[in-house]
C-alpha cells in the first residue's frame, strides 16, 4: 500500500493557494492531488474539513485580488459555501437521529415508510425504506431466482405499488413520524 500525501506541509500549501483566491481544481494540482482525494481528506479529516472551510471563506475575501491578478475569471456563486454548511447540519441532525434510534429501538418513519440510514440490511430485505441521504425508497426484490436491488423515488414507489405502500403505511402508523 503507498504511502499517503495528507501530510502537515501538503495540508498547508493546498489551504494556502485556496485561501489566496485559487480554484480548488488549481490548488489541488499545485500540492500533486486530485479532486477525489481532497474530498476523501474531507470526509476522513474533519480538523481538516474544518480548516478547508475557513479557507474557502477567506477564498471569497481574496476574490477581488486573484480576479485582478488573473487567476479567477468567473465569480463563484454567494451561496455554495452556506449550502455546504447546510449540508453538514442534516448529517449532524440524520448521526443524532440515528443515536436516537439505537438508544429507543423504535425506528422513524416518513411518509409510511421507515427511514434507513446507511446500506440495506440482510435481515429486512424486503422492507422498503426512505434513505434520508438521498431521498429514495430502496428495497431489495426477488428476481430471476437472486435478490436485486431497486431505487426509486417516494412517488414513483407510491404510484407503482399502491397494495404495498398502503400496507406499509398502515404498519408503521403507530411509530414516530421523522422530519
Amino acid at each position: 500500500m503507498r504511502a499517503s500525501k495528507y501530510n502537515p506541509a501538503t495540508r498547508a500549501k493546498l489551504l494556502t493557494h485556496i485561501s489566496d483566491g485559487r480554484t480548488v481544481t488549481d490548488a489541488c494540482s499545485l500540492v500533486g492531488i486530485t479532486d477525489m482525494t481532497l474530498s476523501r481528506w474531507r470526509k476522513r479529516y474533519p480538523d481538516f474539513d474544518a480548516d478547508y472551510l475557513k479557507a474557502v471563506g477567506r477564498q471569497w475575501q481574496s476574490l477581488d485580488v486573484a480576479k485582478e491578478s488573473g487567476l479567477r475569471t468567473y465569480r463563484r456563486n454567494a451561496d455554495k459555501l452556506k449550502r455546504e454548511t447546510e449540508k453538514q447540519a442534516k448529517i449532524r441532525k440524520m448521526a443524532e437521529k440515528e443515536q436516537e434510534v439505537a438508544r429507543t429501538g423504535k425506528p422513524l418513519v416518513y411518509e409510511g415508510l421507515r427511514i434507513r440510514y446507511g446500506s440495506i440490511t440482510d435481515d429486512e430485505p424486503l422492507t422498503p425504506c426512505v434513505n434520508p441521504s438521498n431521498g429514495f425508497v430502496e428495497y431489495l426484490k426477488r428476481q430471476g431466482g437472486r435478490y436485486v436491488q431497486f431505487s426509486c423515488s417516494l412517488d414513483a414507489f407510491r404510484n407503482g405499488n399502491p397494495a404495498w405502500y398502503n400496507r406499509l403505511v398502515r404498519e408503521n402508523s403507530t411509530l414516530d413520524v421523522g422530519d
